[in-house]
Formats: C-alpha cells, sequence, structure tokens
C-alpha cells in the first residue's frame, strides 16, 4: 500500500519537471530497458518460487542451493552479454536513432546485471513464505530510494532526463545490495553445508515458459508505451504510460494476494489438498474483487480531478479516457481471480503461456490500428481488450485443468 503511491509520486515528480515530451522520450527508454531484463530473467522468479516451495515440502536443501546458484550464473552471464550487445548495435547501427535516446538506453543497460539478479532473491524469499520481505527490495525500497534520489536532483536544478535514468541506475543498485543481503540471511546457514543438486533440463524448461509469461505479461501493459514510442508523439508515451501508473492502485490488492498466495498454492498442489486450493481460490477471488471495485470507482467517475491535482492541467485531456478504460478492465479481470497464479504454481505454466499470447496478439492488432488515430486512448482501449481477453482464457483454464470453479458467488 506505501510502494504504489511511493511509485506514483516519482512518476508525478518526473512528470511535471520534464514536461510531456521529455517524460515520453524517458518512459520509452525504460519500457525498453525493462524489456530487456525480462527477456532474459523473466521467468526466474516464478521458477525459483515453485522449485524452492517444492524443495521445502521434500526437505531437499541442495536442490534450493542448486536453483539459487544455477540461477544466479545465468543472470549474471546474460545480462552482460545484452550489455554488449546492446552497447555495440547502438555504437554500430544506432546511427539514425534519437541521440537522447541512445544515452538513456546505454545509460539505463547499466541496471541489467541488477534487474537480472532481483528475480533470484524474491523468488528464494517467496518460496520460503516471506511474501512481504521478497518484495520489500523491487516494490517499495526501490521508489523510496528513486524518490529520495530524484528530491535532491531537483534541489539541485540538476534533474533532466539524462539525470533522472542514472537515478533508476543508483536506486537499483540500492535494492541490489538489500534484496542480496535478505536472502543471505535466510537461507545461508542452511545451505551452507548443502551438496547443490541440479535439474537444468526441467528449470530450463520451465525457466522458458515463465520467461514467456512474464514477458507476455509485461508487453500486455507496456505495448502501448512501445508502440506509441514508435507510431505516435512522445507526448500519448507519457499520457498512456501515467494513466497505466494510476491504474495500479485498481489491481494493488490482486498484486499483494497473489504475492502471498503463489507458496502457499504450490505446496498445497503437491500435497493434492485440492479443496485448501478451492478455499485459498474463493475467498482471494471475493476480497480482491470487492476491494478492487471500490478503488477503480473514483478513476472511472472523478478521473479528471485526479489527474488534474497530481500531474496538471497539461495531462488531462490525454489521460482521463485511457484511465477510465483501464480501471474498468481491471475489475474485470479481478472478477475471475488469481488465475495466472494458481496455473503456474501448479505445473499448469503453457497454459498461462498460450492464453496471455493470445491477448497480447489482440492488444498489438488493436493498438496498431487505434493508436495512430486515437493516440493514448486508442491504446487505452487495445489494452483492456487484452486485459479483458487473457481474463476469459485464464478463467476457462483454471476451472478446466484445476477444476476450480470460477464465478461461483
Amino acid at each position: 500500500m506505501l510502494a504504489i503511491p511511493a511509485a506514483l509520486l516519482v512518476s508525478i515528480i518526473l512528470a511535471r519537471t520534464l514536461g510531456p515530451n521529455d517524460y515520453g522520450t524517458y518512459t520509452f527508454a525504460l519500457s525498453l530497458i525493462n524489456l530487456f531484463a525480462l527477456m532474459l530473467t523473466g521467468g526466474i522468479s516464478q521458477l525459483v518460487t515453485r522449485e524452492v516451495a517444492f524443495a521445502l515440502h521434500e526437505h531437499d536443501r541442495g536442490l534450493i542451493k542448486g536453483v539459487i546458484l544455477s540461477s544466479t550464473a545465468w543472470g549474471l552471464m546474460s545480462s552482460a552479454l545484452a550489455i554488449l550487445v546492446i552497447w555495440g548495435a547502438l555504437t554500430f547501427f544506432g546511427s539514425s536513432a534519437d541521440s537522447m535516446m541512445r544515452v538513456l538506453l546505454l545509460t539505463g543497460s547499466a541496471a541489467l546485471p541488477i534487474l537480472a539478479l532481483a528475480p533470484v532473491w524474491a523468488g528464494t524469499l517467496r518460496g520460503h513464505g516471506l511474501g512481504a520481505k521478497s518484495q520489500f527490495p523491487g516494490l517499495l525500497l526501490m521508489p523510496l530510494t528513486q524518490l529520495v534520489t530524484v528530491t535532491v536532483l531537483i534541489s539541485l536544478d540538476i534533474l533532466v532526463v539524462r539525470t533522472a535514468m542514472i537515478a533508476f541506475v543508483l536506486s537499483n543498485s540500492v535494492v541490489a545490495l538489500v534484496g542480496l543481503y535478505l536472502m543471505k540471511k535466510t537461507v545461508s546457514d542452511t545451505l551452507r553445508s548443502a551438496v547443490a543438486t541440479y535439474r537444468l533440463s526441467r528449470w530450463s524448461k520451465s525457466s522458458a515458459i515463465f520467461t514467456g509469461i512474464a514477458l507476455i505479461t509485461y508487453l500486455n501493459t507496456q505495448i502501448g508505451v512501445l508502440l506509441l514510442g514508435l507510431t505516435s508523439s512522445k507526448a500519448d508515451v507519457a499520457a498512456f504510460q501515467i494513466a497505466d501508473r494510476a491504474a495500479q492502485f485498481v489491481i494493488l490488492t490482486i498484486a499483494i494476494i497473489e504475492l502471498v498466495l503463489a507458496p502457499h498454492v504450490a505446496r498445497h498442489h503437491k500435497a493434492r489438498q485440492h479443496e485448501r486450493l478451492q478455499g485459498l481460490f474463493s475467498i482471494s477471488r471475493r476480497i480482491g474483487a470487492a476491494i478492487t471495485f471500490v478503488v477503480a470507482l473514483p478513476m472511472i467517475f472523478y478521473g479528471a480531478t485526479i489527474i488534474r491535482l497530481l500531474f496538471g492541467e497539461i495531462y488531462v485531456e490525454t489521460v482521463v479516457q485511457p484511465l477510465a478504460i483501464i480501471s474498468i478492465a481491471l475489475v474485470v479481470r479481478a472478477l475471475f481471480g488469481p488465475t495466472s497464479t494458481f496455473l503456474s504454481m501448479t505445473g499448469n505454466e503453457r497454459s498461462t503461456l498460450a492464453a496471455l499470447g493470445l491477448a497480447l496478439l489482440v492488444n498489438v492488432i488493436l493498438t496498431l490500428i487505434l493508436a495512430p488515430k486515437m493516440g493514448a486512448t486508442g491504446a487505452g482501449w487495445a489494452s483492456a481488450a487484452g486485459i479483458v481477453t487473457w481474463s476469459l482464457l485464464l478463467g476457462h483454464q483454471t476451472q478446466r485443468k484445476l477444476d476450480i470453479p470460477i464465478l461461483r458467488i
């Protein structure tokens, strides 16, 4: 509940200080950096969470050590290679690219090793049932540290697009140190004498699927930013990003519930406790949907007042409609419950990937059709269609694969 307001405050400061065009440039570059990170290790967090939960159930410390070591090695190697590829591409083939965009991408790529390691510590802590601790570094400490850094830059009158990206990299560095400390404190004593065991073949297959899920999930929310950056103005990019950021309040409850549920779903599934799985799904869906509906109402009916108060009059005209549209779609998502978490934690990640892939296709097609004519509002309609599509598909798969009634009151 503290994390999203902190992140929103950072967005408010940057949007007001940089203005629509520069903030749009910064947002577009940041979306690309996060996309690169997800392509490398987007599936590690879910994989580590599931494998650690399974290993704890089986009292296999060697398996925990093996999945941590192999995930860490992959994150470091893949991110180092990605930095070289980005540097080479921008140096030798990026002469036609916007000079500021090149600077931002080169600067932001320094955060890739940190972003690649974050899923390892987060997944390890979540697998131990430490949901809040697993999210503290990235979810709360990151925006708070970034807020302090940005405030210092403003006080020194040096907050521009490039220094904003430097603040992002520095904040991630602080998060990395804290996250690694929390993981080490949790597992070091129990794993010091354990001999690592590896199941690389199974892990690599599952990781690829989980990465696809994470990548497509991210694209379903950020494809508007990416395609608007290519087909429309930077002001439209900024407007859509603000709408999406404000709409995070709507889905906050669902995000918290799914973070807490993941290891428990994995353990109950492993123990074949189907009635407990049904009970967890039912109560989490009811609570999540009720709170999401209440939070969405002001976003839908009083969006102009909210945007005017937080971001300024300059953003009202372009942000209000996409904010309302996305908020309504997120209410629909909440009505179907935490389907993605239940499928992913019970070995049905392929079903999740297929549903998300189809939803992304719907999102991309509609964005390409609507965004050039309608700007951020068109991207909002496309995003909403994608959210509703994957909600329907995941709900159907959850009912079919897990025998869990989706919309039973």
